[in-house]
């Protein structure tokens, strides 16, 4: 996670090994979406978006309005990432089966089960959609999740 009291990312490997889904070091991408999304966070926070974001969430009344602008937040930092990855394929090349690994990990983390007030990081669609959208534009212009309307904030 990124801590921006500290400007520091804490990536506890053993963690993102055990929460990979049993994907083999081969697809790495899986591994690497997760430290491109927390690195997401800390260029949030370096550009005040983070700090915009706990402006905006302590503006709302309740816990369901709070929860779509903490998916805003997290859905920019999987754009991010997306960025990053799709960027960098000279140096982080990826197969199609590596990249298929990639989506797949990222859609089975939607939080579609959790009660409406808890959903903080978005659907399957959309969690994963965000990572695609970097990856295929690269351009962090794309990552503006603060205009997405407000009935796809899910």
């Amino acid at each position: 996670f990124y801590c921006p009291a500290n400007n520091t990312m804490y990536v506890g490997l053993e963690h993102i090994v055990e929460t990979s889904g049993g994907e083999p070091l081969s697809h790495y991408a899986v591994f690497a979406r997760v430290i491109a999304h927390e690195y997401g966070h800390h260029v949030q926070d370096r550009a005040g978006i983070l700090l915009y974001g706990q402006q905006e969430m302590e503006r709302q009344r309740d816990a369901a309005a709070r929860a779509a602008v903490s998916r805003r937040i997290e859905w920019q930092a999987q754009c991010f990432a997306g960025a990053f990855l799709g960027a960098e394929r000279a140096t982080l090349p990826m197969t199609r089966a590596q990249y298929a690994a990639l989506i797949n990990d990222v859609q089975g983390r939607g939080d579609e089960r959790q009660p409406e007030d808890k959903r903080d990081h978005g659907s399957s669609r959309n969690y994963a959609g965000w990572v695609v959208k970097g990856y295929r534009d690269q351009r962090l212009a794309v990552c503006n999740t603060w205009t997405a309307p407000a009935e796809d904030v899910d």
